[in-house]
């Protein structure tokens, strides 16, 4: 396979495009965005042709690799064309523009300097093509990390990437959770979400708001909203931490508690969407929720909780 994903339709026609010290890379009627893509295609040419090719805008001239928004072209398509004499990448919108230097990449990767001829049209199968990472176990990845996946993101064209949280997050009032980490920091978070939205990557918040959160509900601020009583006092394991530390709804605090997080963490993102992970809740009426459960049955109890943070969430949007 030489890319990933594989276009719809390659065509290698006979012939090659020498790249030299002549050769230059120019934007032509492209948005402002697009000198993020000249500058990734040029540090492309660095690292695997060894070749320092500037780049320029304006009306382009023969031999260039030309850069280009055709409006004729369907919004989420681009067409790539490697010939002898020339390259040309064309896109029917800025994010089309930005997969097809992704894929023009991936083919000076393999091979340097001396480009086979190739046609290319391609467009997604999909949308939404997501990955999603836990930040809540092992260490904490910093930002400069977090950049780098998203770089690896861009140039296998997955956007959207949700950032799953529980206790990593710096929280304002929970120290007690995060003093042992080292936690991602309200401007991280907002720098790494403008810096994906420039490689069309759409960074979704994805916090725990109802079980497996054992460093919030172990300490002694936030212990008595925990389902199972003195669960602080058991010593830690991976299985226990994962799987008895579900929210006690039962309190008249808990949703409260709860809409409070995703009310300090959600502002942090420009994505509409959510992600409340209410899975795992395997302690939900065995506990101190147990004869509201007997009352309602644990189904009652699950539904309810997300079915108030869904529509805490939907009321803003």
């Amino acid at each position: 396979m030489e890319f990933i994903p594989n276009p719809h339709k390659i065509e290698h026609p006979a012939g090659v495009h020498m790249l030299d010290n002549q050769s230059r890379i120019t934007l032509w009627q492209t948005e402002p965005a697009a000198l993020l893509y000249a500058q990734m295609l040029q540090g492309c040419l660095r690292e695997y042709a060894g070749l320092e090719v500037p780049f320029t805008r304006g009306k382009p001239r023969a031999g260039d690799a030309v850069l280009t928004v055709d409006t004729a072209l369907p919004q989420n398509r681009y067409t790539l064309s490697i010939m002898p004499e020339c390259i040309t990448l064309k896109a029917g919108s800025d994010e089309a523009l930005c997969n097809g230097v992704q894929t023009l990449c991936q083919y000076i990767e393999q091979h340097g300097a001396v480009l086979p001829a190739l046609e290319i049209e391609d467009w997604p199968d999909l949308a939404n093509r997501g990955y999603y990472q836990d930040c809540s176990r092992g260490r904490v990845p910093k930002l400069d990390y977090l950049k780098q996946v998203a770089d690896i993101l861009c140039r296998y064209k997955i956007n959207q990437w949700q950032l799953y949280i529980e206790h990593t997050y710096l929280f304002r009032d929970l120290s007690e959770a995060w003093r042992e980490d080292t936690p991602l920091t309200a401007q991280e978070i907002m720098e790494l979400d403008d810096y994906c939205a420039a490689r069309h990557i759409e960074l979704v918040p994805s916090l725990s708001t109802f079980g497996h959160m054992y460093r919030i509900l172990s300490t002694k601020t936030c212990c008595d909203l925990c389902e199972l009583p003195d669960s602080e006092k058991i010593p830690f394991s991976y299985t226990y931490a994962g799987n008895h530390h579900t929210l006690n709804v039962s309190n008249p605090d808990a949703l409260g508690f709860v809409k409070g997080l995703i009310d300090e963490y959600r502002p942090l993102f420009r994505s509409s969407k959510f992600n409340i992970c209410d899975d795992e809740t395997f302690d939900l009426g065995k506990g101190r929720s147990k004869a509201l459960a007997e009352e309602q049955s644990e189904r009652s109890l699950y539904l309810s909780h997300v079915k108030a943070l869904c529509e805490y969430l939907v009321a803003q949007g």
